[in-house]
């Protein structure tokens, strides 16, 4: 049995965090890429009927993103000891959570009509006024919260690489090319993200 059988859909959302720490820990898992089709079946089976879902190898099963990327962060180095940088690391992935529920949405719209009546709120709303936020730490270090990559790095790393410079985007490419120009520092911190997460990126769908 793996350490950790890690159950999501096959896409970049509230998943994506969690497997870019296992990968990058060289962890011992499975990525159990549930489809759409199989949901149903599997729904009763998930903590509170969710996923993403991390399995131990014991059969526990834990549900919530930002609960299970905090427990492997600890277990796995990624989350910081001192106190100060821990309170940092958890406000960013608090701000990252409420964001990432509107960015991902437009992709499960049910046509481009509704996805546009999205836009506004996250390109002219919600994610300029992230990222604003978030600049002088995108400016200061290798890494968020220090030289290091942290569990909040693995949240909002992935903005860059998902959504922002992902030339597969399902959604508004010329949007998140916009962005990517008018924040030059985290498109630069987004780069270092990508370079520290090159095996996975290259590997993954």
């Amino acid at each position: 049995m793996p350490d950790y059988t890690f159950h999501y859909f096959p896409v970049h959302a509230r998943g994506s965090p969690i497997r870019f720490l296992l990968a990058h820990a060289n962890a011992d898992w499975v990525d159990n890429r549930v489809t759409f089709a199989e949901w149903g079946a599997l729904k009763a089976s998930m903590p509170n009927g969710q996923m993403p879902c991390l399995e131990l190898a014991d059969g526990t099963k834990m549900g919530d993103t930002i609960p299970i990327v905090r427990y492997l962060g600890v277990k796995h180095g990624y989350y910081p000891k001192d106190t100060m940088q821990a309170f940092h690391v958890d406000e960013l992935m608090d701000e990252y959570q409420t964001l990432i529920g509107k960015i991902y949405t437009p992709h499960f719209a049910a046509d481009e009509a509704a996805k546009e009546a999205m836009y506004p709120g996250i390109f002219d709303v919600a994610l300029p006024a992230f990222l604003k936020a978030i600049d002088a730490e995108c400016a200061a270090g290798a890494f968020l919260v220090g030289d290091s990559l942290t569990t909040a790095d693995f949240c909002i790393g992935g903005i860059y690489t998902n959504y922002v410079n992902n030339s597969g985007v399902s959604f508004a490419a010329e949007k998140w090319a916009q962005i990517k120009a008018d924040f030059p520092n985290f498109a630069a911190y987004g780069e270092r993200f990508a370079a520290a997460n090159a095996s996975h990126l290259s590997s993954r769908d």
